[in-house]
């Protein structure tokens, strides 16, 4: 395999080192000053400047996802145009070549056109030809960086030029205006494959929570700097049903409280978590957790898996079945919001969502005592306001959601700027 660099420290670097391998990779490019200098899973990030002192040609993977266009232009304005666009593989992809091969079932096929050479087409070649499945491929199709008439022996063809009830396998997002025109107008034309697609898993096994607290209250516990151990105290008094998240264990030796339902969405958090967590009953916590590419979380009685669906501003949405997917809004909040709505809740409260910075919670992060990114969480200003527009919008969609579904969202948070949803005082809520 050549070496490679990676373009952009993000959540979804992760998947990306785990689908192609740590081996061949020679640095993580980053434009944030707060990342470079630092390294994530043992490799080290380095800047855009360093990289172009050192580049010669390798194949560039632009691991960030919601940047990739931005990257890619700055990318061919320096001149490097050996690069390609990762998929989101932090969350429900592949886990290898083969993997994708079953998925497509790509036994069946006698006439496969793949589109795009680049690192990823390149590798899949290489792993059909390992299980002598090489003949299927029939040629590739010509993007926007072809200037080939042909590749490894095999025509390279325009898009037009491909024989109808072919099958074709996206390795590249297809830039052209017209190639998607072609894609579009006909579906039927085409099998399409797509590699930037993730798999679809169902969880039928979520069935069991449908409404099985239809009627109740329950509270959602942020973990912003509003979140106090007397509140949950009150909570723990009350017997009330709570949602908590990620670090609110930090808060478990200074009270009692315990959350009946633990979610987690944080790839680093996941890494590191303790198992087999305890109610102050001394029972098992019942954890829900996204289907993050890393299996490091074996499912059990006690342990749930959904399919967590990428963020994409303009296709946000609200789940009102857990079992097909949670749409992400890139905080955890939201998706315990659909898991507790799926559940039943009639009056869903929350707590500690200050929604006011970014970086700001509870806990103090200590962001010097190491050199690995998983323990910084500092945002710049970029990251921070493409999180909170994030955050408002997955919000909306909430309150919208729960409006039309009878049930309401109540925010009990003392201060931040969660506005969207109703304002209600914690304190009344506990008056006899």
């Amino acid at each position: 395999m050549e070496e490679i660099y990676l373009y952009g420290a993000g959540i979804n670097c992760y998947g990306v080192i785990k689908f192609i391998g740590k081996d061949h990779i020679i640095a993580i490019v980053d434009n944030s000053d707060s990342k470079v200098g630092l390294e994530m899973e043992g490799i080290k990030i380095i800047s855009f400047k360093e990289f172009l002192k050192c580049y010669h040609d390798e194949p560039v993977i632009i691991s960030a996802y919601h940047a990739r266009n931005e990257i890619g232009k700055q990318l061919n304005e320096s001149g490097v145009h050996n690069c390609v666009a990762a998929p989101y593989m932090q969350k429900g992809y592949y886990e290898s070549y083969e993997e994708m091969m079953f998925c497509f079932e790509i036994d069946k096929f006698d006439n496969l056109y793949i589109y795009g050479e680049n690192f990823f087409s390149k590798n899949f070649l290489n792993v059909l030809t390992l299980h002598n499945k090489e003949q299927i491929v029939k040629g590739f199709i010509r993007d926007a960086k072809y200037n080939l008439t042909d590749y490894q022996g095999m025509p390279v063809l325009s898009l037009k030029e491909v024989p109808l009830q072919a099958n074709i396998l996206l390795m590249s997002e297809v830039q052209s205006e017209m190639d998607r025109e072609i894609l579009n107008k006909n579906p039927l034309q085409f099998h399409i494959l797509n590699m930037y697609e993730a798999k679809i898993r169902k969880h039928q096994e979520l069935l069991k929570f449908k409404n099985i607290y239809k009627g109740k209250r329950c509270f959602i516990i942020g973990n912003g700097p509003s979140l106090t151990v007397e509140d949950l105290n009150i909570l723990k008094e009350n017997n009330e049903i709570c949602f908590g998240s990620n670090w609110i264990i930090k808060l478990f030796q200074q009270t009692k409280w315990r959350p009946d339902y633990y979610v987690i969405v944080d790839y680093n958090f996941m890494r590191i978590m303790p198992r087999n967590m305890l109610t102050s009953d001394g029972n098992r916590m019942i954890t829900f957790h996204a289907d993050t590419f890393q299996k490091d979380i074996e499912d059990d009685d006690f342990t749930y898996t959904y399919q967590s669906i990428v963020y994409e501003k303009e296709k946000i949405r609200f789940s009102g079945d857990i079992v097909s997917g949670v749409y992400s809004a890139l905080t955890v909040t939201y998706d315990m919001l659909q898991i507790a709505a799926f559940m039943g809740f009639s009056e869903i409260y929350l707590l500690g969502v200050d929604c006011s910075n970014g970086s700001s919670h509870f806990y103090q992060t200590d962001t010097n005592a190491t050199k690995k990114l998983e323990q910084s969480t500092v945002l710049d200003e970029t990251g921070w306001k493409r999180q909170y527009d994030a955050w408002r919008t997955g919000y909306g969609k909430a309150e919208e959601y729960s409006r039309r579904h009878d049930f309401r969202i109540y925010n009990a948070t003392r201060g931040g700027e969660l506005e969207i949803f109703e304002r209600v005082d914690f304190d009344s809520l506990f008056i006899k």
